[in-house]
């Protein structure tokens, strides 16, 4: 499987233990892109995940994500910004370890595989690179190739 955006080519072997403890999150994750802290202490992060098990619905895909998320960070809120039976879109923020951060993530069919493409970082640096980061994320759902 081979992930390509602006400077970065990344090529990694499907790990079947990558979320295996979680029914239908088999799949594999790579981190293209981190910077560092600052601005409230988070890591701005971009992060790209396949699920395998392509016949699980959009729908399901996104809820089991919320599931795992509300695991994960304190005080979840999130909205569906989109969803329809090839695509998803959605944004989440609450607080880990004490810091709070803001997420977006795009899960989409491509291939008949499924991919999720996620950003996050602190709820202010967020906003104020929320155009950038779009530009980013649209550059990398364009040119992932499966191989």
């Amino acid at each position: 499987m081979k992930f390509t955006a602006p400077d970065h080519t990344v090529e990694i072997e499907y790990d079947d233990n990558i979320w295996k403890a979680v029914e239908n999150f088999q799949g594999s994750v790579v981190t293209f892109w981190a910077s560092g802290g600052g601005e409230g202490g988070s890591t701005p992060t971009l992060s790209v995940f396949e699920y395998p098990k392509n016949s699980i619905p959009i729908g399901q895909v996104l809820k089991n994500t919320v599931e795992q998320i509300s695991m994960i960070l304190d005080d979840l809120r999130y909205e569906v910004l989109g969803q329809d039976g090839a695509e998803a879109e959605f944004t989440y923020e609450g607080f880990a370890n004490g810091i709070k951060l803001k997420f977006y993530q795009r899960i989409e069919k491509r291939g008949g595989r499924i991919y999720s493409v996620t950003y996050g970082c602190d709820p202010v640096r967020y906003e104020r690179h929320k155009k950038q980061f779009a530009s980013l994320l649209d550059s990398i759902t364009y040119e992932w190739q499966v191989g």
